[in-house]
């Protein structure tokens, strides 16, 4: 797995950095890449939620690469308010770079890259569940029941997942071009779980899709 978390910082560098290059205020270059390349050095689902807090990984890579004082400080501010569940508590970045790497990583986890990875994941880490049409999304699932592991809740599926947070994921960009890219991602997504559900033959499923993207718009 190692192997994929470095593709996901690669793939986050690289948005992060044209959307800094189209972005219409100028953010700091080496603020958004090291912002970027460490946002998930100490992640709490690989190190421990204290850990994670102190962000020891990234301090002391970028002490050994001899960052500044103060680049360091921002970097370890934007990181501190980066992910999904630091947004479901309320925490969100403020520095332009932290936003820009932000939506990044966002973008990452959708579209077709993102229904790649939630299908790798799901496989060797979730429960191995694809699709259960007995059981439906906790659609509106909080910060309280976002468990530790990354997941969803106990019967998260492949495809629930889309629905309890890969599909609001677009609504929550926080940059001009997050937003553009976030848009045309959602799309892909929504396209292939109309095919998916008419291939499957489960109408109230195609049903249940149609209403939450309703339901998004209002």
């Amino acid at each position: 797995m190692a192997a994929i978390r470095q593709a996901i910082a690669t793939n986050v560098a690289r948005l992060a950095e044209r959307f800094a290059n189209e972005h219409k205020e100028a953010a700091s270059m080496d603020e958004v890449l090291l912002t970027a390349w460490l946002h998930d050095v100490d992640d709490y689902k690989l190190v421990g939620k204290k850990q994670a807090d102190e962000l020891n990984n990234a301090t002391s890579i970028m002490t050994k690469a001899g960052v500044a004082a103060d680049l360091q400080d921002a970097v370890r501010y934007n990181i501190a308010r980066i992910g999904y569940s630091r947004y479901l508590h309320g925490v969100r970045p403020e520095r332009l770079a932290g936003q820009l790497v932000s939506d990044a990583d966002m973008c990452d986890a959708i579209g077709a890259c993102g229904i790649e990875r939630a299908l790798i994941y799901a496989v060797n880490h979730g429960s191995c569940r694809i699709f259960d049409p007995t059981v439906w999304p906790d659609v509106n699932i909080d910060a309280r029941r976002y468990n530790a592991n990354g997941g969803t809740h106990d019967g998260d599926s492949f495809i629930n997942y889309f629905f309890e947070k890969l599909l609001k994921l677009a609504k929550i960009m926080m940059t001009d071009p997050g937003r553009d890219e976030a848009l045309i991602r959602q799309q892909t997504m929504v396209t292939f779980l109309r095919a998916y559900f008419r291939e499957k033959n489960v109408p109230e499923w195609s049903d249940f899709l149609e209403e939450y993207l309703t339901s998004m718009d209002e």
